[in-house]
């Protein structure tokens, strides 16, 4: 049986609100839930790598305990999603607040932002704001780059479900970016700003196949591609732990006094040598 996931469910700063749409997500058979916070850092104030938020803490949400009972497989993610408007943001991804995100989600607003995020930057998730009409074209090579990173893209539904002009230009792109990334590396997702915009798996799949995708494409947006970007977000942050560390690994002493002796014992030698040739 596939195991089902929803990746981007906003967050509520009232844990209780918070508790509600994971528990109707739970009872429409979802069990890999992450939580989204969706930022655009300020480049021209001060400390703007401060005011980005860290994640969320999810072991102590008021009747989780519970709710595990009913759903032992549940697995709760922070996921942080950047919109960059501008070159400079592009700074932000890297920093150590958004890379201690489990998933990390870029938005890129124009050609040229899109082309580097698909070529170079660390994240798990592209995402388009898909309620009005793209502002570029979406082109074969930049979504190349990114699947072959291992990085996925994502249709958020419940705009569909909101607003009849929203449906329309959801539709439109979503059709768009599945023609080019040919079912590929896609991935559906809530972004519900209500609980009755929450749609079981199974319609999410219904869904997909109105988009254009192939029946197992259209599963795999709500599991095997869920599971890839899970996958490759806990690759990602082992590597930038692991680059932390090396920066931050102290020199022992030991070692800075064989340097110093090595350089003595060296200097000692070309002595000696000079000494000889005269």
């Amino acid at each position: 049986m596939a195991s089902f996931g929803d990746i981007s469910v906003p967050y509520q700063n009232d844990l209780r609100v918070l508790m509600k749409y994971i528990s109707t997500l739970v009872n429409l058979g979802y069990e890999t839930i992450a939580i989204n916070r969706t930022v655009s850092p300020d480049v021209k104030g001060k400390g703007g790598q401060d005011k980005i938020p860290g994640p969320p803490n999810l072991t102590s949400l008021p009747g989780l305990e519970d709710l595990k009972k009913t759903c032992p497989k549940l697995k709760l993610l922070s996921r942080i999603t950047v919109i960059i408007e501008d070159q400079q943001q592009v700074r932000f991804i890297p920093g150590e607040t958004v890379q201690s995100y489990d998933i990390v989600s870029v938005q890129p607003t124009n050609e040229k932002l899109f082309q580097q995020i698909s070529q170079a930057v660390e994240c798990d998730v592209i995402s388009f704001d898909m309620t009005s009409r793209m502002p570029f074209y979406i082109k074969h090579p930049q979504v190349n780059l990114a699947i072959e990173r291992g990085v996925s893209f994502e249709i958020l539904y419940a705009p569909a479900i909101r607003d009849e002009s929203l449906r329309k230009h959801t539709i439109t792109n979503a059709l768009e970016l599945i023609r080019v990334c040919k079912g590929r590396n896609v991935v559906m997702s809530s972004g519900a700003e209500q609980t009755i915009e929450l749609r079981g798996p199974y319609d999410i799949i219904n869904l997909g196949l109105l988009f254009g995708l192939k029946p197992d494409q259209s599963k795999a947006t709500v599991s095997r591609n869920v599971r890839s970007i899970i996958y490759h977000a806990e690759a990602r942050n082992k590597t930038v732990k692991g680059a932390v560390s090396l920066e931050k690994m102290p020199v022992p002493a030991s070692s800075v006094k064989r340097g110093h002796e090595n350089v003595e014992q060296s200097k000692e030698s070309d002595l000696k040598s000079k000494k000889f040739k005269v």
